[in-house]
C-alpha cells in the first residue's frame, strides 16, 4: 500500500529516464508487508543473503546542487539491530553501521553532480556478520538545508501520519475513575488547581481526580543512610497555571539537617500505551517516563504527577526530619505539602553471595557515550551484575584453526567491572557459537569445534580477569535445543559454575 502523498518505489520498479527514479537492474530485492500499522511503516524493500553485502542501487534524477535526506527504516515486528546496514551516495558513505530498530530514521547531507544521485543500500561489512540484511521503508529528499533541519521537518510530517493512523485504527480507553474521588469545588476553581499527595504505587492518569484523603495528606517516607526513596504529588489544573515550580525545603530534626540538595524532582511524561495483547487496538494515556523537571508550564485538562526522589546522605544521622514541598504556579496561590522523612539507625546491606542485576544487551551499545553512566547507575541502585549477549568475533579458518577477537567483550566487561558490576555474568553470547563453526553440530567435528570455542572463552576470561561466565546457550529454549548444547558445555573444564541465588530482570 502507498501512503497518500508519497511516491511508490516497489522492488520490481526499474529506473527509466521518463520516470526519473527507480532501482538499478543489477539487484536482488524482496518486499515485506507487516500490515499492522500505517501505510508508511508497514512495508519495506530489503536485501537478504547468507553473506555478502547484497547491495542495491536507487537512481534518482536531481538537478545539480546540495541536498539533505532523511531515510526511514524498520520492521515493526522484529528489531534488526544485529544486522547493521550502510547507505552511500555516489560511492561516499551517508550512513554507516545503522542498527535499525523497529522504526528508525537517519538524516544526512549530500551533493549532486551530473544530474543524478546513486543511492546504495547494503549490509555493513562487520567482522561478526551472521548474515546479510538491509531494509528501507521510505526517504524524503530536501533541496539544501542541514541534516538537523531535514530530520525535524521529516519527523513532523511522519508524526502526523502516525497520529492519524492511531486515531483511525485504535480506540481510546479511559481508566475508570476512583469511586472515592471528589469532584472540583468552588474553592478549587478559585485556586485554579487541586493539589494532592499520592502513594507512588498508585498511578496518576491524565483524568485522575484525588480522594478526600489525598487532598489533605502530607508526605511521609522511611529510609536508611545511603538509600533512595521517593514521594509523589499530583496537580489537577483547572485553569492555565503558566510556568510552575516544585521545591523541597531543607528538612530538620533539632540541629540535624537533610539538605534540599539531596532531592531530585521528576515529572511523569504521559504517552499512549497499548492496553491488552500485542494485537490489541485499544490504547490509553498513562505515565511512561520520568523527566527531570522542577519547573514546567502547566495548562488545563491533564492531571500532572511529580516524583520527588531523595538520595539520603551516607552520613545522615537517625531522626524524624520535617520540612515542606511547595508547589508554586505563575497564576494563583502556592500550596505547601508537609514532608516527614524518618531515617533509621542502620544501613541496608547487600546479602553476600547473591547476584542482583539487569538485562544488558547489545542494543544498549547504540548509545556508547552513556555506557559507563548506565553501569554506574545500575550499581548505584543495588545491582552488582549484568547479563551479556556479545560474542567474540572470528571463528575457524579453512584449515580448522580457531581465531577469536575478544576486544569488544574485554572493553565492556572491564568497564562494567570498574563500576562495581563484578558478579557472575549470565552469558547468552554462546547462542552465536554455532555460526562460527563451519560444521554442523550433528558431526563429531562440529561438536569438537563448539567445545573449543567454549574452552577458548573460559581461558581468555580467566587470563584477563573477567567475572565468572554462566552459560545459557539459547534464550527461552525448547528442551530438545538446550539438551543439544549443555552437555557439550559441561564437558569443558571450568564451565560448570553455580551461585546461590540471583535476582535478574
Amino acid at each position: 500500500p502507498l501512503q497518500p502523498g508519497w511516491t511508490a518505489v516497489h522492488a520490481a520498479m526499474d529506473y527509466n529516464h521518463v520516470r526519473g527514479f527507480g532501482w538499478r537492474a543489477d539487484r536482488t530485492l524482496q518486499e515485506s508487508d507487516k500490515r499492522r500499522t500505517n501505510d508508511l511503516e508497514r512495508d519495506f524493500c530489503y536485501g537478504y543473503a547468507g553473506k555478502g553485502d547484497v547491495a542495491a542501487h536507487v537512481l534518482v534524477d536531481l538537478p545539480d546542487g546540495k541536498y539533505s535526506v532523511v531515510f526511514f527504516a524498520g520492521d515493526i515486528e522484529y528489531s534488526r539491530q544485529e544486522t547493521p546496514m550502510d547507505i552511500l551516495v555516489g560511492g561516499k558513505p551517508l550512513v554507516e553501521q545503522w542498527r535499525v530498530r523497529k522504526w528508525d530514521h537517519r538524516a544526512a547531507e549530500f551533493g549532486v553532480r551530473g544530474g543524478q544521485a546513486d543511492f546504495v543500500f547494503r549490509s555493513s561489512r562487520v567482522p561478526d556478520q551472521r548474515y546479510s540484511f538491509w531494509l528501507i521503508n521510505a526517504a524524503i529528499i530536501y533541496r539544501g538545508g542541514s541534516a538537523d533541519q531535514a530530520s525535524a521537518a521529516a519527523l513532523e510530517e511522519t508524526g502526523k501520519i502516525q497520529e492519524a493512523f492511531v486515531l483511525k485504527a485504535y480506540k481510546e480507553h479511559v481508566p475508570e475513575p476512583d469511586p472515592h474521588a471528589t469532584p472540583p469545588t468552588e474553592s478549587d476553581h478559585r485556586r485554579g488547581y487541586i493539589p494532592f499527595a499520592r502513594n507512588p504505587s498508585k498511578l496518576v492518569f491524565p483524568s485522575t481526580l484525588p480522594t478526600a484523603d489525598e487532598r489533605r495528606s502530607g508526605l511521609r517516607i522511611v529510609c536508611t543512610p545511603g538509600s533512595y526513596a521517593h514521594v509523589t504529588v499530583g496537580v489537577v489544573p483547572l485553569s492555565d497555571l503558566g510556568p510552575c515550580r516544585i521545591q523541597v525545603s531543607d528538612l530538620r530534626d533539632g540541629n540535624q539537617t537533610v539538605p534540599s540538595s539531596a532531592w531530585s524532582c521528576y515529572l511523569a511524561r504521559i504517552s499512549r500505551e497499548k492496553v491488552g495483547g500485542s494485537r490489541s487496538t485499544v490504547f490509553q494515556w498513562q505515565p511512561k517516563i520520568l523527566d527531570p523537571a522542577n519547573r514546567q508550564v502547566v495548562g488545563p485538562g491533564r492531571t500532572r504527577w511529580w516524583w520527588l526522589i531523595i538520595h539520603v546522605p551516607d552520613s545522615q544521622e537517625t531522626g524524624h526530619y520535617r520540612g515542606t514541598v511547595e508547589f508554586t504556579p505563575a497564576t494563583g496561590p502556592s500550596h505547601t505539602f508537609p514532608l516527614t522523612v524518618r531515617v533509621l539507625p542502620f544501613r541496608l546491606r547487600q546479602p553476600e553471595g547473591e547476584v542482583f542485576g539487569m538485562y544488558w544487551g547489545r542494543h544498549y551499545q547504540l548509545y556508547p557515550e552513556t555506557m559507563r553512566q548506565q553501569f554506574a547507575d545500575l550499581r548505584e541502585h543495588g545491582c552488582n551484575g549484568i547479563t551479556l549477549d556479545l560474542a567474540p568475533k572470528g571463528g575457524f579458518d579453512a584449515e580448522g584453526r580457531l581465531s577469536l577477537d575478544f576486544s569488544e567483550m574485554d572493553e565492556i566487561i572491564k568497564m562494567a567491572a570498574s563500576e562495581g558490576l563484578t558478579a557472575p555474568i549470565p552469558w547468552n553470547g554462546d547462542s552465536r557459537i554455532p555460526s562460527m563453526l563451519g560444521r554442523s553440530l550433528d558431526t563429531d567435528e562440529g561438536r569438537r569445534r563448539y567445545k573449543a570455542v567454549v574452552a577458548a572463552l573460559i581461558a581468555h576470561g580467566q587470563e584477563i580477569g573477567w567475572p565468572p561466565i554462566l552459560f545459557y546457550p539459547c534464550d527461552e529454549p525448547p528442551k530438545e535445543e538446550i539438551l543439544r548444547y549443555l552437555p557439550l558445555i559441561k564437558e569443558v573444564p571450568g564451565s560448570a559454575r553455580g551461585f546461590r541465588r540471583a535476582g535478574l530482570c
